[in-house]
């Protein structure tokens, strides 16, 4: 029996001063942010979606609650498995983390409090087999944050996790309001 999980990404958020937000409270959708929501509830119609969780920032609880009420779902989960990264540059501006390559995970090689690579990679394998336990054969929204949708990916796909697999190049990540399925 398979599970399916559709981690949906957020939509984009009023970010005006252009920070890495991480977990900084109180960042929410902008109006194309909603309309993406919409579009993604919208695809995800006829997937018989039994639960949705979502992570407890602000941007995830307003997307999920768009997707909770297209799909005429009753409640929101929510988990803190599928929080954005805790990394100490939350606040910097982008304009600096464009000068590190967005290497924002703690590692020994740079100066960065908070989660490694392997902890996020661990942490979302973690939610992926309560979820697999709890809901087998069940169709799941998971609505998370982009790094660690990418970690779920690299996971998928049997690579190694690193800041390059999380930020690849050739524009391969993870859009706002885009989903990426896992099945288990």
């Amino acid at each position: 029996m398979t599970t399916s999980i559709y981690f949906v990404r957020h939509g984009e958020v009023d970010n005006p001063n252009k920070v890495f937000y991480g977990r900084l409270p109180g960042f929410g959708l902008t109006k194309k942010g909603r309309r993406e929501i919409e579009e993604t509830a919208k695809k995800l119609l006829k997937k018989n979606i039994a639960v949705i969780f979502s992570s407890p920032l602000l941007r995830a609880r307003q997307s999920a609650e768009i997707i909770k009420q297209i799909l005429g779902l009753k409640k929101i989960h929510f988990s803190k498995d599928i929080l954005e990264i805790d990394s100490s540059l939350q606040g910097s501006s982008d304009e600096f983390l464009q000068t590190i390559h967005y290497d924002v995970l703690a590692s020994n090689k740079n100066n960065v409090r908070g989660e490694t690579a392997q902890e996020l990679e661990e942490r979302m394998k973690k939610f992926i087999e309560k979820v697999v336990r709890k809901y087998k054969g069940k169709n799941i929204v998971a609505v998370s944050h982009g790094d660690p949708i990418m970690a779920v990916k690299i996971l998928n796909e049997g690579l190694t996790i690193s800041n390059s697999a999380l930020r690849p190049d050739k524009g391969d990540y993870i859009k706002t309001g885009e989903f990426y399925l896992v099945k288990k």
